[in-house]
């Protein structure tokens, strides 16, 4: 690990000794440098670092023995020749008794570049500063002369403008004058005061949306560039203006251009009159004819004057709209109304006129007419008769409306009312104080008659309702248009029906009502409910797989199923027995019981409810324990626990029954088709979990097995080693014995003393492949028998390294003769080549 760490360090790392000659350096260090490994080997510092002498060699030394660690900034010179900047740091490391010294280097060009980059930019910013500084020096000089200039041409103009203000005081209009940025340059007395100023030097430099007209700002400012831009004037114009106070003034306005002497536009001049007075005295003669036109259009009510005298009719505007004819202004016969009227209402308009004509009778009729467009319309017509001084009838008057919209109106409400009525919704009308004002025919699911229901109040069919709580409903409704909520409404059989409110406020005449309309929500109601419950076990089925494939502990996940079982199904105990290999079941595991009765159950497949399940492979249930005469010997822990009504359901995984469920509760209880099918298949799951188990569990003993054949096997090994070689008997388990204590002093993890323990047993395994005559030769070997006896360890690497489980210890016979200075053999490694295991 820590040559690795060296190697693959992102900085470059050199070992130096203390001749300042490279003893080793990293893959970063001779990348940087430009080297291969063996080239920079032996290199002095001063080869790579071109400026230093031995002076400054023995400061950085002493400095490193003070502190422990020296850092500074150097040159290093490539291979190529080229230089780069770096940052160093020295620490002494002490290494079998050898002092050495790591050197660290980080290559700082980047950063170099980066300093030097700021420095120019620092220097330009400085030049760029100095040359605004001048900029601003030279523009400061020009601003005051031309404040200078402005200030000698303002006294002039101040001059101008007091001359003429003199003149406009005299002017009887009000006279204000403007630049060409529409900002006030003076006025006369009387415009002053109307813009509410006491004197007319107050106006200067303000604009109009500085006056008490500031709704009407941006139109008088395009109104003045208009003219300013065409340069010429707009007189007679008549224009409102509303005051601060909300009062209204009509005036006339005239706005011309200002020219200066070389006759540019230089602004406008204004004069206005107040025509409020005139303006109102003629809209007022235009409004009362008017009114009476519009007061007829808006009723659709035309009026008529029949003069007998002439037999001539004359009509109103309205009343010829109505016929949806042109306005006519000659007189018409009476008769001739007759050519607009229905021809199934006509005679029935003829009687009513002569009963009024001929008897006085008040005139007041409805028909129908045919418009000139040939529509047809409803309307109402009333009149009278005008007698002169001799009390004869001399003229016949009266007014036509148009009701077709209103007998519209009255056909929906009829046509509304009987929809209401007949409608399959429940529809309540009810008043501010709850009382039930209305409710349609299906409002009879309450099981009341309408009459009975209309003496009720929402109190008596809502008894969740409070009167703060409908306070508090009816405020809800009278501020949004539509308010939606539940509740539930009570029977006359005093049974409870979950609804779905939709309320409404509505007026009519004066009086406000609550509508609600009523829709039955249990089935909604009942499928939420069974979606919770869907959910819940879904969430429970998800539980007990997490468990199954998260634990291999049986006891857990029994314990997890059994928890969920009893929270989905609402019992009181549980209990799950296993089917043991003797056909006995057993007690696997358990929740909810009162003793530990349960625990010391064993019973034959033959006996007991449970046995039942098993052999008839589906789930029993029995509602009454109390009732079945043979229980006491099948559940002996019965009575103790108070247990009444029994489920049990045969655990059955690929067809092979391996335990039974059982649920137990203390009072009678019988379970939904779903709730059963739902305990089938947790019943399922827990099979599943314990098919799991016992597979894992025969694995285990499966691989414990194989273990131990293949040590075995490997002790074998080492027998028939020392039986060939009788002087060497005993000396394979001596050297495993000691490598093992070794190991485990060194702190070496168990997981890796296997692998270390079959490679000491088998560390001379390779002498099977030396010849007796040298194995077994009783004075020194010579030279070729010596060369043959060295290539034991490479018959172990060549016999051992197809045995897949052996790689890990491969090691120990392969190299056990390398020596640390590389005299060993068959690889002659030295020194960290030698691996450690």
């Amino acid at each position: 690990m820590h040559k690795l760490c060296f190697d693959r360090a992102p900085i470059g790392i050199f070992r130096v000794g203390t001749d300042s000659r490279v003893f080793t350096a990293n893959e970063q260090a001779c990348s940087s440098l430009g080297y291969t490994h063996e080239e920079l080997c032996g290199k002095s510092i001063y080869d790579i670092k071109p400026d230093s002498t031995p002076e400054i060699v023995e400061e950085y030394l002493q400095k490193m023995h003070e502190s422990g660690c020296v850092s500074f900034e150097a040159i290093h010179r490539r291979k190529d020749g080229t230089t780069f900047p770096v940052e160093v740091w020295i620490s002494p490391i002490e290494f079998k008794e050898y002092e050495h010294r790591y050197c660290f280097v980080h290559d700082i060009s980047r950063r170099k570049q980066a300093e030097e980059s700021l420095r120019r930019a620092h220097e330009e910013l400085e030049l760029r500063v100095e040359q605004r500084t001048r900029e601003i020096t030279e523009l400061n000089e020009k601003l005051k002369k031309e404040i200078h200039e402005r200030t000698l041409a303002e006294e002039k103009l101040h001059r101008s403008q007091k001359m003429l203000q003199l003149v406009m005081d005299n002017i009887p209009q009000k006279v204000y004058w403007k630049d060409r940025d529409s900002r006030y340059l003076g006025c006369n007395q009387s415009f002053a005061e109307h813009a509410g100023l006491k004197k007319p030097a107050e106006i200067v430099g303000r604009d109009d949306s500085q006056m008490p007209w500031v709704r009407n700002a941006a139109d008088y400012q395009v109104h003045d560039r208009k003219v300013m831009e065409q340069n010429s004037a707009d007189l007679g114009l008549e224009d409102s203006l509303t005051l601060q106070d909300e009062n209204i003034i009509w005036l006339r306005k005239n706005k011309i251009p200002l020219h200066d002497r070389e006759g540019n536009v230089i602004g406008v001049l204004g004069t206005i009159q107040d025509i409020t007075e005139t303006k109102r005295t003629r809209e007022s003669l235009i409004k009362k004819d008017e009114i009476l036109s519009e007061a007829q259009a808006i009723a659709h009510l035309g009026s008529w004057e029949y003069c007998l005298e002439t037999d001539r009719e004359y009509r109103s505007q309205e009343f010829f709209r109505i016929l949806g004819m042109p306005d006519q202004e000659a007189g018409f016969a009476l008769d001739s109304m007759f050519d607009h009227i229905h021809a199934m209402d006509s005679e029935l308009v003829r009687t009513r006129i002569i009963e009024t004509l001929e008897h006085g009778k008040p005139y007041n009729v409805e028909y129908r007419i045919i418009r000139a467009d040939g529509a047809e319309r409803h309307v109402h017509a009333k009149g009278k008769t005008v007698q002169d001084e001799h009390d004869r009838t001399t003229k016949f008057i009266g007014t036509i409306q148009d009701i077709t919209e209103r007998k519209q109106t009255e056909e929906a409400l009829l046509f509304t009312q009987f929809s209401v009525d007949q409608a399959a919704m429940p529809i309540f009308w009810l008043s501010k104080d709850g009382r039930i004002q209305y409710s349609n025919h299906a409002c009879n699911y309450l099981g009341y008659s309408p009459e009975y229901l209309a003496s009720l109040s929402i109190f008596h069919i809502d008894p969740t309702l409070s009167g703060e709580k409908w306070e508090r409903d009816w405020k809800r409704c009278t501020e949004k248009e539509v308010v939606i909520f539940e509740t539930s409404h009570k029977t006359s059989k005093g049974t409870h029906i979950p609804v779905q409110l939709t309320a409404k406020h509505m007026e009519n005449k004066g009086r406000e009502y609550y509508v609600a309309f009523v829709k039955d929500i249990s089935r909604r109601i009942q499928a939420e409910e069974r979606t919770t419950v869907q959910l819940q076990r879904l969430a429970c089925l998800r539980a007990i797989d997490t468990a199954i494939t998260g634990s291999l502990d049986l006891r857990v996940v029994l314990g997890v199923i059994l928890d969920q079982t009893i929270q989905q199904l609402g019992a009181d105990a549980a209990d799950i027995l296993l089917l043991n290999n003797a056909y006995f079941l057993e007690h696997g595991a358990d929740r909810g019981f009162r003793t530990d009765a349960a625990r010391q159950i064993s019973l034959h497949l033959g006996r007991g409810i449970a046995g039942s399940v098993v052999r008839e492979r589906r789930v029993i249930h029995i509602p009454d324990l109390r009732d079945n005469e043979g229980q006491p010997k099948d559940i002996p822990f019965r009575e103790e626990e108070k247990l009444v009504s029994y489920y049990g359901a045969p655990l059955i995984a690929k067809g092979k029954v391996v335990g039974v469920l059982e649920i137990y509760y203390r009072n009678p209880q019988v379970l939904e088709p779903e709730e059963v099918n739902f305990l089938e298949t947790l019943a399922k799951q827990t099979a599943i979990a314990i098919d799991n188990a016992n597979l894992f569990t025969g694995l285990q003993n499966l691989n414990t097995e194989m273990i131990l054949a293949y040590d075995s096997t490997l002790e074998g090994w080492s027998r028939a080693l020392d039986l060939r070689d009788k002087e060497s008997e005993g000396h394979s388990r001596r050297v495993t014995e000691m490598t093992v204590r070794l190991a485990q002093t060194m702190g070496i993890r168990d997981n890796d003393l296997i692998h270390i323990r079959r490679g000491a047993m088998l560390h001379d395994i390779g002498k099977m492949g030396i010849p007796d005559r040298i194995l077994l030769k009783p004075g020194p070997l010579d030279a070729d028998e010596r060369t043959i006896m060295e290539r034991h360890p490479v018959y172990a690497f060549e016999f051992l390294s197809s045995t897949e489980f052996l790689q890990q210890a491969l090691n120990i016979p392969y190299c056990h003769h390398e020596k640390w200075d590389g005299s060993g053999y068959p690889r002659r490694l030295k020194g960290e080549q030698i691996p450690l295991a």
